[in-house]
């Protein structure tokens, strides 16, 4: 798998327009390229033709003039030689090794700047059998006879007396030839005369020179052309990634500075502009959406918000994080006594010292009417919380005048820490207001962390109600008289009636 900065770079804008860049310049190189090279293909194929025709045109016309008038050519409308015909009495004498031959393929392998040979025919053998060319060997000498046999290019179509063009096998290597069969005057094939014009891969060295050159040039230019396109898109595109990462830390609510670029006068000023709407516009929505205008803390939907994206973040970057639940004491008694507008004032003054014990980086929200939370990225042990817990109260302690009523705020605490004590928000939640209403029947100011006893208490309880009630579906109470005896008299004067629960399983239950 690739890993994450990989692909958020290949999804990036600048990638993708670059790709796009690059593969419209590769087609264009792949067409004009391709242009060229069928181009060239063609005017070498042409080119090979018209010098491997006139080759064979001119072998024909030497051979049939030095030959003391022994050979005659054939050749068709166009003027293409088609075959050569021996003229001579004593045929058999003619296609027999003779030293003026050497000379007069000299002077053709000269004239068509390649190489002729001559071959006669054994029909015995079914080959055509060199006995004159001007292939040398390393010490100058004549090579040795080679035969064309079954399985040449060359050798079904001079054996039907027809000329052959094309390229034959010669030395583990192709050369481009024109073979003409020789005849006699009744017909029958005799020989044949062989002329070329070179290896095939120096006829289409300029071909493959340039299949070299384009395969080079365009790889060449591919790298420059993508080199500089992501350099040049990743400086025209940077505003936009600088918008799109302020626009995403918008989006998750992080806190942020002014929108960049808004003095820019083109379409990235445009975007800054309209984004700087928005963020006026959601600041305006945010304030009444989750806001308390009491307090000025966050209320309910807030502080759920808050308290997923911190838990989040700190699974990120593997810190902790304290929920710290806050009740008001005797708060309805304030409301009752002075009236709910000193209750409200009693409650900002709450939220000011909330506040200002925990900091800015603290998320304080109001729950319910005398409810706060406090979210705390937590940086140092639980202890430290708990102390700055402990000192709101003293400083709630002390006694506010309010609308010249003079009020002193308890309150209780509870507090629990992602994640040692629960994996999910809603699990830290439940422990932290768990932790809050340990004792809540107590008028005692108290800070309580949240424990494992804690949750086993709680759940001993719902599991005794549970039984309870199906203790009184099931008939499970039995009463039990008791006398009661007067020591005096050793009489008896009364009955205690008493209630036991016995369960069928556990027995009897106190």
């Amino acid at each position: 798998m690739l890993p994450n900065t990989v692909l958020k770079k290949r999804n990036s804008l600048v990638w993708r327009a670059t790709a796009h860049l690059l593969l419209l310049v590769a087609l264009s190189i792949v067409v004009m390229a391709g242009l060229g090279y069928w181009k060239l293909y063609q005017v070498t194929q042409e080119n090979s033709s018209i010098r491997i025709d006139r080759a064979a045109r001119a072998a024909s016309a030497i051979l049939a003039r030095s030959g003391n008038g022994e050979f005659a050519m054939e050749r068709d409308e166009a003027g293409h030689p088609l075959f050569v015909r021996i003229q001579s009495e004593r045929p058999q004498e003619v296609l027999q090794y003779q030293p003026q031959y050497d000379t007069l393929l000299e002077e053709i392998g000269l004239t068509n700047q390649g190489a002729a040979n001559l071959f006669r025919f054994d029909s015995a053998k079914q080959a055509f059998i060199r006995f004159a060319t001007t292939f040398k060997t390393a010490d100058g000498t004549p090579a040795p006879a080679v035969s064309l046999t079954k399985g040449h290019p060359a050798f079904n179509s001079l054996v039907a007396g027809t000329s052959f063009i094309g390229e034959v096998p010669v030395m583990g290597r192709m050369r481009l030839a024109y073979l003409m069969p020789i005849k006699l005057a009744d017909g029958s094939v005799a020989g044949a005369l062989a002329v070329d014009v070179g290896w095939v891969d120096d006829l289409i060295a300029a071909r493959v020179n340039l299949r070299n050159l384009l395969f080079g040039f365009s790889a060449a230019l591919l790298v420059l052309v993508g080199t500089g396109g992501i350099l040049i898109m990743g400086r025209v595109m940077k505003p936009l990634g600088i918008m799109a990462r302020f626009a995403n830390a918008l989006a998750s609510g992080e806190k942020r500075g002014d929108v960049p670029f808004l003095k820019r006068r083109d379409e990235v000023g445009a975007l800054a502009q309209g984004l700087a709407r928005v963020v006026d516009l959601q600041d305006d929505l945010e304030k009444l959406a989750y806001h308390d205008p009491l307090t000025g803390c966050g209320n309910r939907a807030r502080y759920f918000r808050d308290l997923e994206f911190g838990i989040t973040r700190s699974k990120d970057q593997r810190s902790k994080l304290a929920v710290i639940h806050l009740d008001l004491l005797r708060f309805a008694k304030i409301n009752d006594a002075h009236g709910q507008a000193v209750g409200d004032q009693a409650l900002a003054h709450m939220a000011g010292q909330i506040k200002q014990i925990f900091g800015e980086n603290a998320h304080v929200s109001r729950l319910t009417a005398d409810n706060f939370c406090v979210i705390v990225h937590q940086q140092s042990n639980p202890d430290t919380i708990a102390e700055k817990c402990a000192d709101l109260i003293g400083r709630l302690a002390q006694p506010v005048v309010v609308s010249a009523c003079e009020l002193h705020l308890d309150c209780r605490i509870g507090l629990a820490v992602f994640p040692d004590d629960g994996a999910t928000p809603e699990i830290v939640h439940r422990n932290a207001a768990l932790a809050l209403n340990f004792d809540k029947n107590s008028s005692v100011e108290q800070v309580v962390m949240f424990s494992k006893e804690l949750l086993e208490r709680d759940q001993r309880h719902l599991e005794l109600e549970t039984m309870l009630r199906e203790a009184l579906d099931d008939g499970q109470f039995e009463v039990h008289y008791q006398p009661q005896i007067c020591p005096r008299t050793n009489k008896l004067f009364g009955l205690e009636a008493l209630v036991r629960w016995n369960h069928p399983q556990q027995g009897y239950i106190a």
